[in-house]
C-alpha cells in the first residue's frame, strides 16, 4: 500500500502543465527597445536570441551567424506594437528571459509612464528587468550593436550597468519596479543610466564588429539621466554624478583623486567601504536636511614625494579626501535644486519624518520648497592603508639625493 501511494505522488508531480509550450515554439526575448514611430505612436524592437548561433560559437569555435535577431513592430500603444511583431516571428514571443528595457531618448523626454504601466501590468514580463536610456540614439540602434565577449548585447549592457556603479560610481542600476516606485511614491524622482554608441553605428551591426580585436562600435555607460516626474530633463556625468550617488548611498567603490600643494590630482584613493545616511527635521514648519557619509579607503597612487609612514601626511590626506567628497555632494545638491527635481530623495525623508506635514507641502516641494531648503553635509573619511607599499619609490630617491 505504501508503494502504491508513492507511485501516485510521483505520477502527480510528473504531470505536465496545462499551458506548457515546446522550446521550439518559443522566441526568447532578451531585450525590448521603445522608440517613436513614423506612422504610429511607438516602434518596438525585440532582441531575440539565436540559440544555435550562441551555442555554435562556444562548441564549434566559430561564428555561425549573429547571436541575436531584431524584430520590430509598431502601434499606438506598447501592446499593439508587440502584437504586430508576432506577424513576423515564427514563434511565440517569450519574455521570461528579458533582462533589459531600452528607451529611446526622444521617448524618455516625452514621458515614460505609459511604457512602465504595461510592463508592470503584464504577467509575462519581469519587473526586475534593467532599464536604460539610449543617449543620443534610438533604442533600435543601441540593440543593433553586436558586442564581443558577451555575445548577447542585452547581457553586455546589463552587466555593464551592474558593475560600473560599484567600480566607477557614475552610473546607477535600476529596474522597472524601482522606477515605478519612484513615480508612485512622492519625494524621490527617478534616475536612469544613459548608454551611448561610440564609433560607427552601421559597422557595429555587422559580424565584423565581434570578429575584430578592435570593434568599430562599442556600447558605453556614459551618463546619468535626470528625471522630473516621468520625463527626462537632462544628463550629468563626472563629479556631479558621483555626488548624486554619494547622497543616494549608491557608491560601493570608486577612486577619488586629491591635490597636494600645487600638484593636481596628486594622490589617488580607492574607496572600499562607504555608507550614506539622510535625515530630516521639521522646525516651525520649515524642513532642514542632513547628509552624513562614512567612508574609508586605501592610497592606491601617489605622484608626490611624501612620507606615507608618518601620521601627519595621512591625516592631511584624510582631510583632503573629506573635502573632495563634500565638494562633490554639494555640487549634486546645487544641481538638483537648480533643476527643481528631488533626485536625492530628501522629500522622501520629510515624508517619513512627518507624514501630515508632507501632505500639506508635497505639491510644491519640487518647485518651491526643495530649491531653497538648507542641507548640512558631514563627511568622515578615513585612509586605512597604503596597499603594498608605504612611501613612493621616488621619495626614497629624493632622500638619497639629499644625503649626497
Amino acid at each position: 500500500m505504501k508503494r502504491a501511494w508513492i507511485s501516485i505522488v510521483l505520477l502527480t508531480l510528473l504531470t505536465g502543465c496545462w499551458d506548457q509550450s515546446e522550446l521550439t515554439d518559443l522566441a526568447f526575448v532578451s531585450a525590448v527597445g521603445i522608440d517613436f514611430g513614423e506612422n504610429e505612436k511607438y516602434r518596438l524592437t525585440f532582441q531575440i536570441i539565436n540559440p544555435k548561433n550562441v551555442a555554435g560559437t562556444q562548441q564549434q569555435g566559430g561564428i555561425q551567424g549573429p547571436p541575436v535577431t531584431l524584430y520590430e513592430g509598431g502601434g499606438d500603444n506598447i501592446l499593439e506594437g508587440a502584437l504586430e511583431t508576432t506577424q513576423r516571428v515564427s514563434r511565440q514571443l517569450f519574455f521570461d528571459h528579458a533582462t533589459l528595457v531600452v528607451i529611446g531618448e526622444d521617448v524618455a523626454r516625452k514621458g515614460i509612464f505609459d511604457i512602465l504601466e504595461l510592463f508592470d501590468r503584464s504577467p509575462d514580463f519581469r519587473t526586475t528587468a534593467r532599464v536604460v536610456i539610449a543617449k543620443d540614439a534610438k533604442a533600435e540602434e543601441l540593440l543593433s550593436i553586436l558586442t564581443p565577449i558577451d555575445q548577447v548585447p542585452a547581457q553586455k549592457i546589463v552587466k555593464m550597468i551592474d558593475f560600473t556603479p560599484e567600480i566607477w560610481g557614475e552610473n546607477i542600476k535600476v529596474n522597472v519596479s524601482d522606477i515605478i516606485r519612484s513615480l508612485y511614491f512622492p519625494g524621490r524622482e527617478p534616475l536612469i543610466s544613459g548608454v551611448s554608441i561610440i564609433g560607427d553605428k552601421e559597422k557595429g551591426k555587422s559580424d565584423s564588429n565581434i570578429q575584430s580585436s578592435k570593434p568599430s562600435a562599442v556600447i558605453s555607460a556614459s551618463s546619468l539621466g535626470i528625471f522630473k516626474k516621468d520625463r527626462l530633463i537632462g544628463w550629468t556625468n563626472g563629479e556631479t554624478t558621483k555626488g548624486i550617488n554619494w547622497v543616494n548611498n549608491n557608491i560601493k567603490g570608486t577612486t577619488v583623486n586629491v591635490d597636494w600643494g600645487d600638484v593636481k590630482e596628486a594622490i589617488g584613493i580607492t574607496l572600499i567601504r562607504t555608507k550614506s545616511r539622510l535625515s530630516a527635521e521639521i522646525k516651525n514648519g520649515i524642513p532642514s536636511l542632513k547628509v552624513h557619509i562614512d567612508t574609508e579607503g586605501n592610497v592606491s597612487e601617489v605622484h608626490v614625494p611624501i612620507p606615507l609612514n608618518s601620521p601627519g601626511p595621512l591625516k592631511k590626506i584624510d582631510q583632503l579626501l573629506n573635502a573632495e567628497i563634500s565638494k562633490e555632494v554639494h555640487q549634486a545638491i546645487e544641481y538638483a535644486q537648480k533643476k527643481k527635481t528631488d533626485i536625492l530623495g530628501f522629500g522622501e525623508q520629510v515624508r517619513y519624518k512627518d507624514p501630515k506635514y508632507w501632505e500639506t507641502i508635497k505639491n510644491k516641494w519640487d518647485d518651491e520648497i526643495f530649491p531653497n531648503v538648507d542641507v548640512e553635509v558631514t563627511v568622515e573619511a578615513f585612509v586605512r592603508r597604503t596597499d603594498l607599499k608605504m612611501n613612493p619609490y621616488f621619495y626614497d630617491l629624493k632622500k638619497e639625493k639629499e644625503a649626497e
